[in-house]
């Protein structure tokens, strides 16, 4: 089996664009997991195909762009990709969080395609994690409790 180098995959991609399957793997998982954000657009505007347009335009031009990083900075790799410019590349990201996620998920599903079908090995990539906390409920008894509430159940002032 031919070796594969790092350049020459990024090479690929960078000329296939939208019509490699990657690319287009890629975007289907993204568009299934923000499903609810273009259900929103659906409703609040008539022309809902615009927007999703748009929303692809958007995720290609991150694509391309994070294509033409790690064209600059994959220099030294050549069968695998080495930690220390993958971490130069993802210092470099974005640092919005939506962005650097989007970007982030992309970079992983290259780096996952290339080992799969051309046995390029790299180090993993970090995540993101957002965690939301549920609201506090206060129950009328909680209420009751608390310092300001008099004995008699008058509020001190």
């Amino acid at each position: 089996m031919e070796i594969i180098k790092v350049r020459h995959f990024i090479k690929n991609l960078n000329e296939s664009g939208k019509l490699h399957p990657l690319y287009r793997e890629v975007f289907e998982a993204f568009v299934e997991q923000n499903q609810h954000a273009f259900e929103d657009d659906t409703h609040s505007n008539v022309d809902g195909v615009q927007d999703k347009e748009k929303v692809e335009e958007d995720f290609y031009q991150s694509y391309k762009n994070l294509l033409g990083y790690l064209k600059k900075r994959f220099i030294q790799s050549e069968t695998k990709i080495l930690p220390e410019e993958l971490e130069a590349l993802i210092a470099q990201l974005k640092p919005a969080v939506l962005s650097k996620q989007t970007q982030l998920l992309i970079l992983q599903s290259i780096l996952n395609y290339a080992k799969k079908h051309h046995g390029i090995d790299s180090p993993n990539i970090p995540s993101i994690v957002t965690l939301k906390r549920d609201k506090p409920i206060i129950s009328p008894v909680e209420l009751v409790k608390l310092p300001i509430v008099d004995c008699n159940g008058l509020m001190k002032l």
